[in-house]
């Protein structure tokens, strides 16, 4: 008999033993009766349960005593086997030869690229078939020769599947050797540098809340995929994949090598998260064919557990390794089922996976027969039927969710249930607890707490039912279960029921959460949009009181009426707990001392967190250490590093504010209402979402009490009072005591001051006291500010109980019912009188400060405007037929419509007629009367647009002739207005310039008439190209009145239109050609100065008609003359006028560059260059046409602005190169020089004013003052201010496009602020951003700009002239960057300003505020987008700049306030902002080596002190000050 057949007979035995014992053995039921099948009454289902249950537990055991003696057989015929084979010889084993090539224990392979499993299949071929194999052949006799070899290649591939065996099937070339064949199959199927992936794997990994153990296998597995690895590279990973608490623990424990830090963090898990270790599965036999029945998890991993061989895979509890850069499954979306593709669910719920789950529960592995193992009864829950589960091993009854919402049971998520253990050894965290009624045919009705959890099984049924049964269990005279054993998951105190009443929050306590009606909340609470975050996960919830514990400190920014100047704040992780103590300084004493007060009667934790502030080290770290507690720091004053208690920070200050605005004191005390807000926030605050208080949490009972708000008025009773004086006195609280027993059996213990003595050292302790008719008595004394009374609510008036008492509250009549017990109920009030009270105190607030109030009725909003309700179809119906039979007469209308338009207005009507389109051309004066924010804005403009118009006569009467000099209030502005063509040359003064303008282009040969020819003959010409010549005219100096004007004109192409022969349009490719910024001009005058000091100086001149000096590129281009013909006659020799005018369609062909054409600008500039080059000038790679050269060691620059050029350089030098470009350029205008302008009669270039301020020691002065007086010119006076805002005005989603005039005046402040104003730059562009959705915030933005520069019109840009080193020579330049960002939920705002630097001077050349081009998700983001685009766009040409002339990088220090982005450029990555490179377009990794190749020093800079502050928000006066001081603007 073989293995098989005995195998089959032991399985026949043993369901032959289940079978009888099913027939045989009896039940034992407390309180039932017992009897067996063949006498008494029939079996009911409980009795029938606990038979199975008896037979399942009685068949197990024999089965596995029947294994046991199987597998000893076996041992001993495999043993005496062995025994004769030695004793035989070799001459014995001849007739086994037969099965030498018979295949061995071998694993298959299919041709996955996996190096482990590749290397074990090869290894596994050698030591299990070729070994073994050379071994019987040594043995037989016979030699290893090459057919041995082949057949031992041909058995190995035997073992070869899918792509492995379709690799060797279609090889050409097979090898017959096994170290061939071998290799060939390495070299196919062995990955590519799997060394380089185990590293980045390696590099990923990370514990993420899963054991060590695992966490170190996982490690070890990649280590031995790396060949190269360092003992030191791996130590440093090892730590850095642990979680956070590990790390700190074994830091804490100084370990130095890796096998120390596994076996210390090993150690440390197993205490600290003893729920994570891996124990030893339990319900497993010891072959691992199954899970052992009776047991929780059984049921529900029963299925997935298969024996050994069956090649299933375990279902594991824990949570998966997740790589830093993880993302989305592969292939699907968002909400697909993997195994499925269904949307809608995710594959762990997925209906056919359940199927297929439920199917397998029922199975076994292949080698034992299918029986039954799940021990299933129909069970009624609470009226439903359902088959239940019966699981000894289970401790509980367990009740799936989806059952649950099934059956319509209510889950209390609140209770205190602990993980949930399966059989695996794996834990799983419980939903909640429900309340079940279990009913079985013959059994108790049983009501228990079930355990609600994500499951299979709809109903679980563990030993809390049987033993509610008082049922007993003994097989083979072990006793398995008795009632008088103890539940091991029983508590002292029952979880708070969610079916029990709520209490609701009285609001006055916490004004939390803030209400939109309460005025307190209002002028407390108001704040900035935050960053979407996250949802907080609910990890802290399975940590316990006081095991780790989160501080900080909070400034007020003033010393408190108590002498408190910070506050501590200390909050339990585990149950929110909060406690807040004062401290006088911020030494690590002072901390230390008040965190032992705090912890006083608690213990010491295990964990504290807290920033990098000095106040949480030294003392207060020895502390810690000395006490074996682990200390977990963050970034200082960086909230994104400290989110959680910096969240909380902000809810206290937000409540803090509303205590004190609420109870009338002054916000010196703030400690006391930071103390309060902490004790009544940890008794009744809830969170946002619901849940159980901290109090909840700590003591597992609820606070019952009513408490007293902050600043409450109370009566106490007086001690000191005489015998005829009242016994009470008139005090506020401002705290209270928490009891520490769980049972209150007396009144608060309260914390009051007397009204009459308002100091900190008049408060006491006092049980005896009852609230005041007055709500808040401190009010009325003042102490805050007068504006502050609108928002808070009238007090309520009292009530009087039967006996004529008077009780004081909101509204609430405090009585005893006849139970003792007391009640309250709600006190009707009169609305009419309410209502009158609040508009009256609102029209006196209003008119207290001195504006008309708007309208107020039962139809009044808070702005004044109607209630706008939606009209009905009889409202509409008698709007219609009232204007049809009286027409556009309103109030009769409404009178006539009666009950219809009752509560309308004549304006609502006709609005509505309006909407209606019965108006018609009627409708033209509705605009006047239109309400609303849009009506507003009408109007404004219009008023704006009349004032305009009055100013134009005011200007022109303050506005001399600008050739007055000195005496004109405004000077030369070169403002030039275009003209019609037909009306100038109507006029002599526009014909003149006309005649200018085209001698002046014949002169040079630019406009050849005399070689005009007809078009079809040009067009014979290859590539030739046609362009219309037209004439533009235009009045210079338009804005200072007739006087002052200057005719231009200048010929152009229509240059936007070029064609071919045949009328097609054609565009030429070319270089473009770009004018130097200018941060360049500004870059050239400080080098200038830098170098040569007082000796330095500047040229300003004009090229005559520039572009038509250069020759045109390109092909042949042809002006059409058409146009002009008729204004030829008279301008030119009559001669060639004739020719012209006999022609029929006239061109010339252009053999210069003209104004018009696309490639003028770039022939010229082309031209240009290479007659500077010629002279010795080099171009700079800082910013095109910015020209460079030294001589006799001295630096020049010139920067050619197209036909308007300056040289800056020493005094002499710059006078020798304007005479060598007067040599080859047309220059007749005389030149300029600065040091011949003064403030009177500046130097004008590009419209900027240069001179040198002898009241400034020489300095020199970029002025743009006379611009800003224009602008300001407009009759409408202002009040100066001295901030250019006042708040940031956001866009009106019902506001419209602002008016041309808005338009126009926005961009002459920006001309200001590109050349010489950054103070304007932060303000204009926020107000810019408003054009399209213009309202009343941009309007008075906009109002605040031009009053700020009625103040600063004079104010300008000054570059200080340094000291020399030494005999002349020339300081060390270098660039110092400020950046900033203001982070916003939308889009950030970067500020960027860049300064030339040299010995005790500091020059501002470049400058910018703009919006950052996409969201930045937190403000470290936003301040590495600012540094990244300055450093690439700002600092690095200026770089440049200075290399050219220094010949060596400078100096650059980019000054950035953020020490988290700090932190990222110097590893030159982060975990948390893996996304910039993808979604922001910038790289850590450059900015890491720009820092590190020395190109730019990352300093950090207090924010204060960072002077781009000022171009990413609203300053105060005094900072604003600061910065613009520091921006060298006076």
């Amino acid at each position: 008999m073989d293995d098989r057949e005995q195998e089959q007979s032991r399985l026949r035995a043993i369901m032959a033993a289940r079978q009888q014992s099913l027939e045989a053995q009896p039940l034992q039921q407390g309180g039932g009766t017992q009897g067996n099948a063949q006498a008494g009454p029939s079996p009911t289902e409980f009795d029938m349960l606990m038979a199975r249950v008896r037979a399942e537990l009685s068949a197990d055991l024999r089965m596995a005593q029947q294994r046991i003696e199987g597998l000893e057989s076996d041992l001993a015929h495999e043993r005496a086997a062995r025994s004769a084979l030695a004793s035989a010889g070799a001459g014995q084993v001849v007739h086994q030869r037969r099965k030498l090539l018979e295949p061995a224990r071998m694993p298959a392979y299919d041709g996955k690229r996996d190096l482990v499993k590749i290397l074990t299949w090869i290894s596994a071929a050698r030591d299990r078939v070729v070994e073994p194999y050379k071994d019987e052949v040594a043995a037989v006799g016979e030699s290893w020769d090459d057919a041995a070899e082949k057949r031992v290649v041909r058995n190995l591939a035997g073992f070869l599947t899918d792509d492995a065996q379709l690799w060797w099937i279609r090889l050409r070339e097979q090898p017959f050797t096994v170290e061939a064949f071998l290799a060939a199959l390495e070299m196919r199927f062995a990955p590519v540098n799997p060394g380089a992936r185990a590293r980045d794997e390696l590099f990923a990994l990370e514990q993420n809340g899963t054991s060590v153990e695992e966490y170190t296998n996982t490690f070890s597995s990649l280590c031995l995929r790396i060949e190269d690895a360092t003992e030191s590279e791996l130590f440093d990973k090892y730590k850095r994949g642990l979680d956070k608490d590990i790390r700190v623990q074994t830091e804490l424990k100084g370990t130095s090598s890796l096998e120390e830090v596994i076996r210390v963090a090993s150690e440390i898990d197993a205490i600290m998260h003893p729920e994570r270790a891996r124990t030893a599965k339990k319900g497993q036999t010891p072959y691992g064919d199954g899970p052992a029945p009776m047991e929780l998890g059984s049921a529900e991993r029963g299925g997935k557990s298969v024996g050994a061989g069956s090649g299933g895979k375990r279902k594991s509890g824990r949570k998966k390794w997740k790589a830093r850069d993880s993302g989305r499954r592969d292939g699907l979306k968002k909400d697909q089922c993997a195994n499925c593709k269904r949307i809608g669910h995710w594959k762990k719920d997925c209906p056919e996976l359940a199927a297929q789950a439920a199917e397998l529960e029922l199975l076994t592995a292949s080698t034992r027969p299918k029986v039954e193992r799940l021990v299933k009864r129909k069970m009624w829950v609470n009226g439903h039927q359902v088959d239940a589960v019966f699981d000894t091993g289970a401790t509980n009854t367990y009740a799936s969710l989806a059952f649950c919402e099934k059956i319509g049971v209510a889950v209390d998520r609140r209770a205190a249930v602990g993980g949930v253990r399966l059989a695996d050894g794996t834990m799983c965290r419980p939903e909640g607890t429900a309340r079940l009624t279990l009913r079985m045919h013959g059994a108790r009705d049983a009501k228990l707490s079930a355990v609600v959890h994500r499951a299979r099984h709809e109903l679980i049924v563990g030993l809390d039912w049987l033993r509610a049964q008082k049922a007993h269990l003994s097989v083979g005279g072990m006793e398995l279960l008795s009632t008088d054993a103890e539940k091991i998951n029983e508590k002292p105190n029952e979880p708070i029921r969610a079916t029990e009443p709520v209490r609701v929050l009285d609001h006055d306590l916490l004004h939390m959460p803030a209400k939109e009606d309460c005025g307190i909340c209002a002028l407390g609470k108001i704040q900035r949009v935050r960053a979407v975050r996250r949802k907080e996960s609910d990890s802290n919830a399975i940590i316990g009181f006081n095991e780790a514990v989160s501080i900080d400190l909070v400034d007020p920014s003033s010393v408190g009426v108590d002498g408190t100047r910070w506050v501590l704040v200390h909050k339990d992780i585990g149950t929110g707990w909060v406690s807040v103590t004062g401290l006088r300084n911020k030494l690590a004493d002072t901390a230390s001392f008040a965190f032992r007060e705090i912890q006083r009667g608690r213990g010491w934790p295990r964990l504290v967190k807290s920033d990098g502030g000095g106040e949480f080290g030294g003392v207060f770290e020895d502390m810690l250490r000395d006490h074996l507690v682990a200390h977990e720091k963050g970034i200082a004053r960086r909230s994104n590093t400290h989110a959680s208690q910096e969240r909380l920070h902000r809810d206290m200050n937000a409540t803090v504010r509303a205590l004190l605005i609420q109870s009338g004191l002054p916000s010196s005390w703030f400690c006391f209402a930071a103390r309060y807000w902490a004790d009544a926030r940890n008794l009744v605050w809830a969170g946002r979402g619901g849940g159980a208080t901290a109090y909840e949490k700590r003591f597992n009972t609820k606070w019952k009490l009513e408490l007293p708000a902050f600043g409450r008025g109370v009566v106490v009773y007086d001690e000191a009072s005489d015998k005829n004086e009242p016994k009470g006195s008139v005090a506020i609280v401002v705290g209270f005591r928490i009891p520490e027993s769980a049972v209150i059996k007396q009144r608060l213990n309260c914390l009051v001051i007397p009204v009459s003595d308002m100091r900190p050292a008049a408060a006491r302790w006092v049980q005896e006291w009852k609230l005041l008719k007055e709500k808040y008595p401190v009010v009325r004394k003042q102490l805050r500010p007068v504006e502050e009374e609108f928002a808070r609510p009238p007090d309520p008036k009292p009530v009087a109980d039967d006996e004529g008492q008077q009780y004081p509250g909101s509204g609430r009549n405090d009585k005893s019912d006849e139970t003792g017990e007391t009640s309250e109920t709600e006190t009707p009030a009169d609305p009419r009188e309410k209502s009158n009270e609040i508009e009256t105190g609102f029209k006196e607030c209003v008119r207290a400060n001195g504006t008309e109030a708007p309208p107020t009725g039962p139809l009044a909003t808070v702005d004044g405007r109607s209630r706008k309700g939606s009209w009905s179809s009889e409202q509409i119906a008698a709007i219609s037929g009232g204007f049809t039979r009286l027409g556009p007469k309103w109030s009769q209308i409404i009178k006539e419509s009666k009950a219809a338009l009752a509560g309308k207005t004549a304006k609502d009507v006709r609005s509505k007629a309006q909407a209606l389109g019965l108006l018609g051309s009627q409708a033209q004066g509705l605009g006047e009367h239109r309400r609303g924010r849009s009506g507003a804005l009408r109007r404004a403009r219009v008023k704006f647009v009349e004032v305009a118009e009055k100013g134009v006569s005011a200007r022109a009467e303050k506005v001399s002739v600008p050739l007055a000099g000195a005496t004109a209030l405004v000077q030369e502005l070169l403002v030039t207005q275009v003209i019609e063509s037909k009306s100038a040359m109507a006029s002599s003064a526009g014909r003149d310039a006309f005649v200018r303008e085209l001698t002046a282009l014949r002169s040079v040969g630019a406009l050849p008439l005399e070689k005009a020819v007809e078009r079809r003959t040009a067009t014979r010409t290859p590539h030739a190209q046609f362009v219309k010549l037209k004439a533009v005219f235009g009045i210079k100096n338009a804005e200072l009145g007739p006087s002052a004007w200057k005719h231009k004109c200048r010929l152009v192409c229509q240059g936007c239109v070029v064609r071919d022969a045949t009328g097609t349009l054609v565009v030429n490719p070319f270089d473009w050609e770009k004018p130097p910024g200018l941060v360049a001009i500004r870059a050239a005058l400080s080098a200038a100065l830098l170098e040569h000091g007082e000796h330095a100086d500047a040229a300003f001149f004009d090229v005559d008609n520039a572009y038509v000096h250069a020759p045109l590129g390109g092909p042949p281009t042809f002006v059409e003359l058409a146009g002009l013909t008729r204004w030829l006659r008279g301008c030119i020799p009559s001669s060639l006028s004739s020719k012209l005018e006999a022609m029929e369609r006239p061109v010339v062909r252009l053999p210069m560059a003209l104004y018009g054409l696309p490639r003028s600008g770039s022939d010229f500039g082309a031209h240009a260059r290479s007659r500077l080059e010629g002279l010795g000038w080099k171009e700079s790679a800082s910013d095109k046409n910015v020209y460079w050269r030294k001589r006799l060691g001295k630096t020049e620059w010139t920067v050619l602005y197209v036909d308007d050029g300056a040289v800056f350089g020493d005094s002499g030098a710059i006078r020798e190169a304007v005479a060598e470009m007067k040599k080859e350029f047309s220059i007749t205008r005389a030149v300029e020089y600065m040091r011949e302008a003064t403030k009177e009669n500046p130097v004008r270039f590009l419209g900027i004013g240069f001179y040198v301020d002898k009241d400034m020691d020489g300095a020199w002065v970029m002025s743009s003052r006379e611009y800003a007086r224009h602008m300001l010119a407009d009759g409408q006076e202002r009040q100066a201010r001295k901030t250019p805002m006042s708040c940031k005005p956001e866009p009106d989603r019902d506001g419209e496009v602002c008016d041309k005039s808005v338009r126009r005046t926005l961009g002459r402040i920006l001309w200001l602020v590109r050349t010489t104003r950054p103070d304007l730059a932060f303000a204009v562009g926020t107000v810019a951003r408003c054009t399209d959705r213009w309202g009343e915030e941009a309007e008075k933005g906009l109002n605040d700009i031009m009053r700020y520069l009625q103040g600063s019109a004079d104010a300008v840009l000054v570059f200080r002239v340094p000291p020399l080193s030494g005999a002349g020579r020339a300081l060390p330049v270098s660039v110092s960057c400020y950046t900033d960002a203001d982070f916003s939920a939308e889009r950030s705002t970067s500020g960027v300003c860049t300064f030339f630097v040299g010995k005790n001077t500091r020059h501002l050349v470049d400058w910018s505020s703009g919006r950052q081009r996409r969201t930045a998700t937190s403000t470290a983001e936003a301040e590495l987008i600012a540094a990244h685009t300055a450093v690439q766009y700002r600092v690095f040409p200026l770089g440049v700049f200075i290399e050219e002339w220094h010949n060596a990088w400078p100096k650059v220090a980019m000054y950035v306030d953020n020490e988290t982005a700090l932190n990222a450029i110097n590893k030159g990555w982060s975990d948390k902002m893996l996304h910039l490179h993808k979604m922001q377009k910038i790289s850590l990794k450059w900015l890491n080596e720009v820092s590190k190749d020395g190109l730019a020093d990352f300093v950090h800079v207090n924010s204060k002190d960072n002077l781009a502050d000022g171009l990413t928000k609203n300053l105060a006066v005094d900072s604003f000050q600061k910065q613009r001081h520091g921006w060298c603007v006076v």
